[in-house]
């Protein structure tokens, strides 16, 4: 059977029931169903969203999905920095912490949100981690390469290994006895970066298999405890880069 949905004073549109009920839940009266998010319930904006969607669908005409707004407050920048790094890093980081905040205000959605939230905080990790290899292979003019794996229990050698070389008076920090800590337990829970983002492994087997609960805001506070760390560490190094490339630039010796 088909349904007539309003476009406006004049004029409707024919669909089948398969079309509209695969966007939007419609009633009788032709309003939109109510669409819950977090806590709270908020009413489509009158049937403009899904008008929006009508019009596409009758004319054929789609929106680009990577293109620049009329809202410009909404527009995210791209290439606001030469090196854009800082903002995947960053990025993840931030992202992650908003959800967390998110569950620890309203107390809900936890058990969905937990799989982002990890894979967020497990991938600035990984950026950080990659960031301090790149940056210190370029300051030592080493030849190693960038590695293109995944795995956190490889990465965090080389950095360190980089970190010793580069400040040779302070190479055996607390700092890493404790990122040693936290990379294991990650390492173990999630070796290739796939438990967080996919249900089943390769393999067939269930992600997570023997994870049960996961408290988020110890999480969060555990990230943050050594992030910060491997945060100045890619910062120094880059400082080191920076006055190496001025020496050279001017002839000094470095």
């Amino acid at each position: 059977r088909s349904v007539f949905v309003p476009l406006g004073p004049n004029n409707a549109l024919k669909l089948t029931r398969t079309s509209v009920a695969s966007f939007y839940s419609v009633s009788v009266c032709g309003q939109l169903s109510l669409c819950r998010w977090g806590s709270k319930n908020v009413s489509c904006n009158s049937l403009n969203n899904f008008r929006k969607y009508l019009t596409m669908i009758s004319t054929d005409k789609y929106p680009e999905l990577f293109s620049a707004g009329k809202d410009w407050q909404m527009n995210a920048c791209l290439s606001f920095m030469h090196d854009m790094s800082t903002g995947y890093i960053k990025g993840y980081l931030y992202a992650a912490d908003r959800l967390v905040e998110h569950v620890a205000e309203t107390r809900c959605d936890q058990d969905y949100f937990v799989y982002p939230i990890t894979f967020m905080y497990r991938q600035h990790i990984e950026l950080q981690l990659k960031q301090i290899i790149s940056t210190g292979n370029s300051l030592l003019t080493d030849q190693c390469g960038h590695p293109e794996h995944h795995k956190l229990d490889s990465l965090w050698p080389l950095a360190k290994g980089i970190l010793r070389k580069v400040w040779p008076n302070e190479s055996n920090p607390p700092e890493f006895k404790h990122i040693d800590n936290f990379i294991i337990q990650f390492s173990k829970i999630d070796p290739n970066s796939t438990a967080f983002r996919y249900p089943k492994q390769k393999d067939g087997h269930q992600s997570l298999e023997n994870v049960h609960y996961i408290s988020l805001c110890n999480l969060a506070e555990c990230v943050h405890s050594f992030s910060n760390f491997l945060d100045g560490a890619a910062s120094g190094l880059t400082e080191c880069l920076d006055f190496k490339c001025e020496c050279e630039y001017n002839g000094d010796y470095y």
